[in-house]
């Protein structure tokens, strides 16, 4: 723990607690509380008695708890979330950024995806062309109506509109057309219109013809002609499709009904929730050949698990049958709060195995979700045939440590490492971040230590890809976070030592956290270890690998004898 002596704090105590402090009112604020931190940590040793700064610490995080959400810096995000509507938010390479729960049902749209669908009227493409063009620096900005077909079928309307100054973002909401007495009382004050020439607009509104109207009014056709042609005057309209569009877009209001983000969900729309022999809820989802040989994959704390389209087909050529294990505390896993975040892994991975009535597979570890796999696979050597790591992830022990690390990374993993409730505020302030400035934020400062990571990161569909399935990490608040951390501070080396399947690690060249020559250095201690470093390429090795990525999956294929 951070402590000074007693109730009597040194000036860096002083310092972290008004840092910690600020970060309650600005998330920002979070990178000079670990400055602060990092300071500390380095002038003096740990203390051992709870004193004033640790007090005050404890303070500071049942705070944060307590704290409603920030409102979102991005206003776009901000638009999204007080839309009482469907909603998606799209980027310039014409992927779905986010989304309300409304919106994936309506458009049948997921985190990540290719946002155009057959929601989208063909006879509104150009327009829905245009509107994505309004993201071009300079490009003139304008509010568009598209005509959508909704999941039942009928036809509806829905508006878009670039989201924010920043114009990173269009938003689409779907709009409920609606008669009301607000159509009708706009209608006589803007354009004039007499209350039977109102009554005419009502029904070309809902389709009918000029004999059908004239019947239901009692009047002739050629009435309903004349008064057609007088709406057509007033309201400028050349023609009755014209009409239909304007009256369309007057009667345009959002569906009253709460836009939710609340409950997390799968961006692949494959979700499949399991109950372990304790009744706790396990999350899956797939990728690849469903009947395939299962290989279990498990994720990192903000790599998500969404793979590129070229590597999901590729695994489905070789017939694997990836199972997404989501780790407790993660997406719609239940937490196992009274087991630490590897054990708690490795224990949903063997029940995984004993649901689905698998007797032999393979794992593939993303980074750190690598820890969880070792533990399960030395405890069940019989069970599991090979292990992937897609990008490094090696205990941060001597010789590796941590002080190569980049300077936030490496205070919150030294945090982490002694169990500090500073640990615990820096998790809470982290996940307000996120929420204030978007889970893009929070994956461009974990990931932006490398050039190939940056080049990544700033590429918008793989962001959008990444963080499609990296916000399960706060779906369940900062405990997970908090636990995942000590995760990856862990001493997991045993695991590793008593692998007896053979382990292929993908381990980016210029990876800032797991250097190849410090991963290459303690490779001889775990000998069914095989380390293949990945040439341009940084920790995001699964947006960067390519052929080498596509040969590790032809290589998890099962053996002769198991396939």
């Amino acid at each position: 723990m951070l402590s000074g002596d007693g109730d009597h704090p040194v000036l860096s105590d002083l310092e972290i607690i008004e840092a910690s402090y600020r970060c309650a009112a600005d998330p920002a604020a979070l990178d000079e509380f670990l400055e602060r931190c990092g300071a500390r940590l380095d002038e003096q040793d740990l203390g051992t008695q709870p004193g004033l700064l640790e007090r005050q610490l404890k303070s500071v995080a049942s705070l944060l708890s307590r704290m409603p959400d920030p409102s979102p810096e991005d206003e776009a995000e901000a638009v999204l979330r007080q839309s009482r509507s469907a909603a998606v938010l799209i980027n310039a390479a014409g992927s779905v950024s986010d989304l309300n729960e409304e919106g994936a049902l309506m458009f049948g749209a997921r985190r990540g995806a290719e946002a155009r669908g057959s929601w989208l009227d063909p006879g509104s493409e150009q327009e829905y062309e245009r509107l994505l063009r309004m993201l071009r620096p300079g490009a003139n900005r304008a509010q568009v109506v598209l005509r959508i077909t909704k999941p039942s079928g009928e036809a509806g309307m829905a508006e878009g509109f670039v989201a924010g100054e920043a114009a990173q973002h269009v938003l689409i909401r779907a709009l409920s057309v609606e008669w009301t007495g607000k159509v009708a009382e706009t209608l006589s004050s803007a354009f004039d219109l007499t209350a039977a020439e109102i009554d005419v607009s009502r029904m070309i509104f809902e389709g009918k013809a000029v004999e059908e109207i004239a019947a239901e009014r009692q009047s002739a056709p050629r009435t309903v002609r004349t008064q057609l042609r007088s709406i057509f005057a007033k309201t400028g309209m050349a023609r009755q499709l014209e009409l239909n569009r304007l009256l369309n877009a007057l009667a345009a209001r959002s569906e009253q009904i709460e836009g939710a983000t609340g409950r997390w969900r799968d961006p692949l729309g494959r979700e499949k929730i399991v109950r372990a022999p304790d009744g706790r809820a396990i999350a899956l989802t797939f990728m690849g050949q469903a009947d395939g040989y299962p290989v279990l994959l498990t994720h990192g704390a903000f790599t998500g698990y969404m793979l590129p389209e070229q590597v999901q087909h590729h695994a489905k050529k070789c017939g694997l049958n990836l199972i997404v294990v989501m780790r407790p505390g993660f997406g719609n896993s239940d937490p196992l709060e009274r087991e630490g975040a590897i054990t708690a892994g490795a224990r949903s991975l063997k029940d995984v195995c004993d649901i689905l009535n698998i007797e032999r597979c393979s794992a593939i570890g993303l980074m750190n979700g690598l820890t969880p796999i070792a533990r399960f696979a030395s405890q069940d050597p019989a069970l599991v045939e090979k292990v992937l790591s897609i990008g490094a992830a090696v205990p941060l022990k001597p010789p590796i440590g941590f002080s190569h690390l980049p300077g936030a990374v490496k205070t919150m993993l030294r945090l982490a490492s002694i169990g500090s409730v500073a640990t615990e505020v820096a998790a809470l302030a982290s996940l307000r971040l996120v929420r204030s400035k978007g889970m893009a934020e929070g994956i461009v400062r974990m990931f932006g230590h490398s050039e190939p990571d940056r080049r990544s990161t700033s590429d918008p569909r793989t962001l959008s890809l990444m963080a499609a399935s990296a916000s399960m990490l706060s779906a369940q608040g900062h405990a997970t976070f908090t636990k995942d951390l000590g995760l990856i501070a862990a001493d997991w080396r045993e695991d590793l030592r008593t692998l007896q399947c053979p382990v292929r690690m993908l381990c980016g060249e210029q990876d800032p956290v797991y250097p190849p020559a410090k991963v290459k250095a303690v490779q001889k201690a775990y000998p069914t270890f095989e380390i293949e470093t990945v040439p341009d390429a940084g920790q995001l090795v699964m947006y960067q690998a390519g052929e080498p990525l596509l040969r590790a999956l032809d290589w998890l294929r099962p053996s002769s004898s198991e396939a």
